[in-house]
């Protein structure tokens, strides 16, 4: 049985999912697993990300079909005829474009303007003969004897109207920084409240995504974790492009970390053009720690806003993440 269709754009964001089967599958992380798992195999077989057609699971598969910066992925089941899938996923992707492909440029991170096309992914499964595949979620046909009574349409908003009712703004948010600084400890306390005395070490790069409301805006920070290891370099330049901001990340018992901070951020810069960069002090609950004022001097060379934070206590993590949300905000 398919278990879910997840259609993702060229930064590894979801634009709209349907979900079909029993698993729950976090929709906001696997296009950034995507991305990750494409970039990384483009480079061990030195070719086009396309030449990986599929991820095999013990019993699932991940496909996919793409077209035109648009990625459409199906998670099936190992014994699902992926031939038929795959004819369905391009019909699909190719109805989307049709549809929403002059408004993407202005997507704000809100799924109103692309309401109902889950139906027309229903149907598209419908007429390929995949009935039995996705239909414990799809109702049967009510007769016209039972049929209840339809309420009037609603009236279909324009883009624009749809942009200045709903103010959702998303963004792509780096964190980078030596090996043990506490870069997954800031993003586990902000989005679970929790903190682990255990370290351990981000391996490649995490995803994570934070929601929450400033004033009467909407904001989904999009959080890419990048492990500290320096093997794994090659794949974190790929991983940076289309980012909004970057935190540089280092630890306020650890001089030394404080000072590789330049070397992060001269990796980021050489990756794509600038971006609105953050410098944080974590640990500040820790004795022994450094004077602040050798973080801020460094954060004033670069021209750089600075905070200090604690994973453990959570002190000024939340007044972190607003500010930068704020700051991308004012932006534009």
């Amino acid at each position: 049985m398919i278990q879910g269709i997840y259609l993702i754009d060229h930064r590894g964001v979801c634009i709209l999912h349907r979900k079909y089967g029993s698993i729950n599958i976090d929709e906001n992380l696997i296009g950034g697993f995507l991305a990750a798992i494409l970039k990384f195999s483009s480079k061990l077989i030195q070719g086009e990300e396309e030449d990986l057609r599929e991820i095999a699971l013990r019993n699932y598969r991940i496909i996919y079909e793409s077209s035109d910066n648009l990625k459409l992925v199906a998670v099936i089941h190992r014994e699902d005829d992926e031939g038929l899938v795959r004819d369905a996923l391009r019909k699909i992707i190719n109805l989307f474009i049709e549809s929403f492909g002059s408004q993407l440029q202005y997507w704000n991170g809100s799924v109103q303007p692309f309401a109902g096309f889950e139906e027309k992914i229903d149907d598209v499964f419908l007429e390929k003969d995949l009935r039995d595949l996705i239909i414990p979620e799809i109702p049967e046909a009510t007769s016209k004897a039972t049929a209840p009574i339809q309420e009037p349409a609603k009236p279909v908003l324009s883009l624009k109207q749809i942009l200045r009712r709903s103010k959702t703004f998303m963004f792509k948010i780096l964190l980078v920084g030596d090996s043990n600084v506490g870069k997954t400890s800031i993003i586990r306390k902000t989005t679970e409240n929790k903190f682990s005395t255990e370290y351990t070490p981000t391996v490649g790069c995490d995803f994570t995504v934070k929601q929450f409301e400033i004033g009467r805006n909407k904001v989904r920070l999009h959080f890419w974790d990048f492990g500290g290891a320096t093997n794994f370099a090659h794949m974190r330049k790929e991983l940076y492009i289309d980012a909004d901001a970057a935190i540089l990340v280092f630890d306020l018992t650890n001089p030394e970390s404080l000072k590789n901070l330049e070397i992060w951020r001269k990796e980021i810069l050489n990756s794509f053009n600038p971006l609105m960069i953050f410098v944080v002090g974590n640990k500040a609950d820790l004795e022994g720690k450094m004077p602040g004022e050798e973080g801020q001097k460094y954060a004033k060379e670069i021209n750089a806003p600075y905070f200090e934070t604690s994973a453990k206590t959570g002190a000024n993590v939340e007044e972190l993440f607003k500010s930068i949300a704020e700051l991308l905000i004012k932006k534009g």
